[in-house]
């Protein structure tokens, strides 16, 4: 259960302070965890988007966990590229 980087491809913030990113992963296994403090308050939903493993959609992260800002990766890969959709509340930035 190896902690992984993500890349964040794309962001958006909508009204309400939810925020949704797409983020790239790289060489992931099952169980790897994927924590996502430095860009959200708390995680509410994520999936992955267009798996190489099956056909190209959104699936959501069966088998998998969320807590707080911590994503944890399902069965079924080993050393696999994806990208995941997130969605959580926004970090509220001071000015």
């Amino acid at each position: 259960m190896a902690a992984q980087t993500y890349y964040p491809r794309a962001t958006r913030r909508g009204a309400g302070g939810l925020q949704q990113m797409i983020a790239a992963l790289i060489k992931i296994t099952a169980g790897d965890t994927v924590d996502f403090a430095a860009d959200f308050g708390k995680v509410i939903a994520a999936s992955i988007v267009g798996d190489t493993k099956g056909v190209p959609a959104i699936t959501p992260i069966a088998g998998g966990s969320i807590a707080g800002t911590v994503v944890t990766l399902p069965a079924g890969y080993l050393n696999d590229d994806l990208d995941l959709m997130i969605i959580g509340s926004a970090l509220q930035v001071s000015s």
